[in-house]
């Protein structure tokens, strides 16, 4: 004998009239396990309209034989279709059907109808249903490590319990329980963030994602390691080798005083000694100079960073502005690091006058 399928609906009634029509529903499915093959068939229990919604249709075929199911009119058919109740026909509060293409991507799911909408529910009664996606999500006024975020409220036939919000790799950023707007802190400066959102109901139904958002982290101000205008002392420059502080408007570019370097004889140089660089990613250097003008070819003064030649100069009767940037990638920063300017000339009368010296450090991300 062909197995049946039969799936039963909350069709309540009493008294006498409930005992005829749970002997007649009986009969129907005594019926079935009888015959193991029957044409399409309709059982009307308390009506003799065939469209009413108490008619159960039993329906065959080769592959499902024996299925009960709740028969609706169009107007309830299509109230199930569209979430809401007909406006020219009242669907019964309780009434209960098993759907096989409504909704969609719930296809295939029991619904209720609670008097106001439809709404389904698994073989335990729970609300499968989730909420509506979030709507308009924004990010704005990003800080060096956090990014604000708002969205418009999602729906749910239950209620939404909160919101999750994703960064665009898939991993949770943060879980949102009350109002429709947070702070993602603790991220990197100068960093592109994306975000999606999605709410999720006490049932732990979770909806489809919304928007994506994104923003930049902002980048802190540099850090000042080192400003030697030299104007009220050596600003933590060192001087070797009778190099030394000079007041000479002539010479110096910036007001009145500069650090002057001589020949390479007596290992004229100035000096910034260990200085921590470990949290730079980029350390940049400005500064001026001006030589005097009996300078040779091949004469020229070097800056060091650890003994390491950055950069070579020559002959400048005029003062000359210099910007340098060293990247961590090329250098290894460590803590105490030290600055040279050394003078290479064959003089002792070729001279080079050090300015307005800058040394800022940028903190990696």
């Amino acid at each position: 004998m062909n197995k049946k399928k039969i799936h039963l609906f909350n069709l309540h009634h009493t008294g006498s009239a409930g005992v005829l029509m749970s002997r007649v529903a009986l009969m129907a499915i005594i019926f079935l396990i009888v015959f193991p093959y029957m044409g399409s068939a309709q059982v009307g229990i308390g009506t003799k309209d065939i469209n009413a919604s108490a008619i159960l249709q039993v329906e065959t075929s080769t592959n499902d034989k024996g299925i009960l199911l709740p028969r609706l009119t169009k107007e309830q058919r299509d109230a199930i279709n569209t979430n809401a109740a007909a406006a020219s026909e009242t669907v019964p509060a309780g009434l209960t059907i098993y759907c096989t293409d409504c909704y969609g991507t719930n296809s295939g799911s029991i619904y209720y109808y609670n008097g106001v909408e439809w709404r389904p529910i698994d073989n335990n009664g729970q609300d499968t249903a989730p909420p509506s996606a979030p709507t308009s999500l924004a990010a704005s006024n990003p800080t060096t490590s956090s990014i604000d975020l708002s969205w418009t409220a999602s729906t749910d036939n239950v209620g939404v319990t909160g919101y999750y919000i994703y960064f665009s790799n898939n991993t949770l950023a943060a879980t949102v329980t009350s109002g429709t707007s947070t702070t993602i802190a603790g991220l990197s400066h100068g960093t592109l963030y994306t975000f999606y959102a999605t709410a999720f109901d006490a049932a732990g139904n979770e909806s489809s994602s919304s928007n994506n958002a994104s923003e930049t982290t902002t980048t802190p101000p540099p850090v000042i390691i080192n400003e030697g205008y030299f104007e009220t002392g050596n600003d933590d420059w060192v001087d070797y080798g009778r190099s030394e502080r000079n007041n000479s408007s002539e010479y110096s570019c910036e007001q009145d005083w500069s650090m002057r370097i001589r020949d390479d004889r007596t290992g004229s140089r100035i000096e910034l000694l260990n200085k921590d660089l470990t949290t730079y990613n980029l350390v940049t250097i400005n500064f001026e100079y001006k030589t005097t003008n009996n300078w040779e070819p091949d004469d020229r003064f070097e800056l060091k960073l650890n003994n390491i030649v950055i950069g070579t100069w020559y002959k400048s009767e005029s003062c000359t502005s210099v910007s340098i940037s060293i990247d961590s990638s090329d250098y290894t920063f460590g803590s105490q690091d030290d600055f040279k300017f050394e003078g290479e000339m064959d003089s002792n009368s070729e001279r080079v006058y050090i300015d307005a010296v800058v040394i800022k450090g940028y903190i990696a991300p």
